[in-house]
């Protein structure tokens, strides 16, 4: 297989031989962008009254004159109302810029989660959605798939959806993947559970649900989130056990990550949403495209640049730019895989990419 590269270098350091404490200065010489004002969502009126909580997950670009631009829809609850409330307000927000050697520059990697919870909400799940949660789990017991995905389908429907229901409907659904042996569904569906405020499920289902996401994002080869999420799990696990057990399996991806071999994982092109990866490398390209795929985007703590697909063309990011996503926009039901690569490319290019 044969690779174009495509290589984002920014201009060298004028010194070629500086001292340990000439990179320290140039490293303090960046400062992060600082909120001035910053607008709260409105609360849709008829999902208020219809008592309908949620949450959004947005990513977006802090421009050198402070303004916000590019907001886009990570993920959410699915309450399209409250994503065009959290889209509305975020457009608003103003920010003293992130300079760099003392001049204003773009701040690309920045992220926000909006809870849209009701004062006067229910604090608990209501007795119908009590009864269909224990029914779904019997019929999960039972192997009767086809009804709780039948199930599922009628859940999401419900005008009354608090955070809580949000939350053990995604488990639900989670346990519902897993048994159809789908684990990047259940690894989506674990991920929205957790999404919601950080009391809205108690610290030990917490934890619980977080080794299982965790775990499934070592499998899918999502090194970078697994390692936020071993964070996360450092934080709840005051006993240390469940910190413990994960340790080796952290080292171990800490030494794939930093090894030879070629780190592939599948994309699919879903809703109205693009898709989108955390890297764990600076090198990577997208390969086996099915489908059309549009555009990419890649957003660095310090920069950002968009690019038309070309499938088999390496990209290399420079260090410099700090932690990158990257979102792929195209037609629904595109697929395609993204490699993540090491720093030398060898010549074998045997690709492992798990089942999606």
């Amino acid at each position: 297989m044969r690779f174009a590269a495509c290589l984002l270098f920014l201009p060298l350091l004028t010194q070629a031989h500086a001292q340990p404490q000439d990179v320290a200065q140039q490293l303090r010489e960046v400062v992060e962008a600082m909120p001035l004002e910053r607008v709260h969502p409105k609360y849709p009126p008829d999902q208020a009254r219809s008592g309908r909580e949620g949450w959004v997950e947005m990513s977006y670009v802090i421009e050198p004159d402070g303004t916000v631009s590019n907001a886009i829809i990570e993920d959410s609850s699915g309450n399209k109302g409250l994503e065009r409330s959290a889209i509305k307000a975020i457009e608003q927000w103003v920010y003293r810029p992130a300079t760099e050697n003392g001049q204003p520059v773009q701040q690309c990697e920045s992220r926000v989660r909006f809870s849209f919870r009701l004062a006067n909400g229910a604090d608990g799940v209501t007795r119908k959605f009590r009864r269909q949660i224990k029914e779904g789990l019997s019929l999960l017991e039972a192997g009767k798939l086809d009804e709780v995905q039948s199930m599922l389908v009628d859940m999401e429907q419900q005008e009354q959806w608090n955070l809580l229901e949000d939350a053990w409907y995604n488990m639900l659904k989670a346990s519902y993947h897993e048994r159809e042996s789908q684990p990047l569904k259940q690894y989506q569906a674990l991920h929205r559970a957790l999404s919601g405020t950080e009391d809205t499920l108690p610290k030990n289902m917490q934890k619980g649900l977080l080794q299982k996401k965790l775990q499934l994002e070592i499998q899918l080869n999502r090194y970078a989130d697994s390692k936020n999420s071993f964070e996360r799990l450092q934080e709840l696990d005051k006993e240390g056990k469940a910190t413990a057990l994960f340790a080796p399996y952290m080292e171990k991806v800490e030494m794939r990550i930093a090894g030879a071999e070629i780190i592939g994982l599948d994309g699919r092109i879903s809703e109205d949403k693009p898709w989108r990866h955390k890297l764990a490398r600076p090198a990577f390209s997208i390969t086996q495209v099915n489908g059309q795929l549009d555009k990419l985007d890649v957003r660095c703590k310090l920069r950002r640049i968009t690019f038309s697909i070309e499938p088999d063309t390496v990209w290399q990011v420079p260090a410099k730019w700090g932690q990158c996503h990257v979102y792929v926009y195209g037609e629904e039901g595109a697929v395609f895989t993204l490699l993540e690569l090491p720093d030398e490319l060898p010549s074998d290019w045997a690709v492992h990419a798990p089942a999606a």
